[in-house]
């Protein structure tokens, strides 16, 4: 079900974050946002009222199983040089970004790693690109549905750029899994 490049692990330790390509397939992310859409939403703002979207907290199914998988719990010990013994705490959710919106810059407070999976995405051309910006210069990402990235959001600033319209597709909207993995605390 998921495809993680070789040496993923050791790009993200040099870079603090590590783009995975196709980590799922177009058809298995949109089965994803189908078992996912029906789930109440909330709204939620970072700092403005006009600055917001909606999130979903996914606490069971299919993309929280994906997100507890082997294969993914592996690439995460992996990256962060953890035995496999250390148990992880999953937070997971979605966020979906309508017409106008995005997320402002800024580094998150909790988390050792976060995998965002794309699971729905308009054309390049209405925007909704992931910002990083590590130490060296900023990436600029266009995630197509199930491209993914690992990457240490409280040490890395992101955000997103807004979505906007265009004549091909006018009301574009953009919809992303999130894994937020926390060490244990002593």
């Amino acid at each position: 079900m998921t495809t993680i490049p070789p040496g993923a692990a050791e790009d993200y330790r040099r870079d603090r974050y590590v783009v995975l390509p196709r980590l799922l397939t177009p058809e298995t992310a949109a089965r994803l946002w189908s078992e996912l859409a029906a789930l109440p939403a909330r709204r939620v703002t970072c700092g403005h009222e006009a600055i917001g979207w909606h999130e979903q907290t996914i606490a069971s199914g299919e993309t929280h199983a994906l997100l507890q998988s082997p294969q993914i719990q592996a690439l995460v010990h992996r990256a962060l040089d953890l035995d496999d013994e250390v148990p992880l705490r999953l937070q997971a959710w979605t966020s979906i970004y309508a017409r106008g919106e995005f997320i402002d810059p800024h580094r998150d407070t909790t988390g050792a790693v976060q995998l965002l999976i794309a699971l729905d995405a308009p054309p390049e051309s209405n925007g909704g690109q992931l910002v990083l910006r590590p130490e060296r210069g900023e990436v600029q990402l266009t995630l197509r549905p199930g491209d993914g990235v690992l990457f240490e959001a409280r040490a890395i600033e992101h955000c997103t750029t807004p979505l906007r319209p265009t004549a091909a597709v006018p009301e574009p909207t953009r919809v992303v899994a999130v894994g937020r993995y926390h060490l244990p605390t002593a």
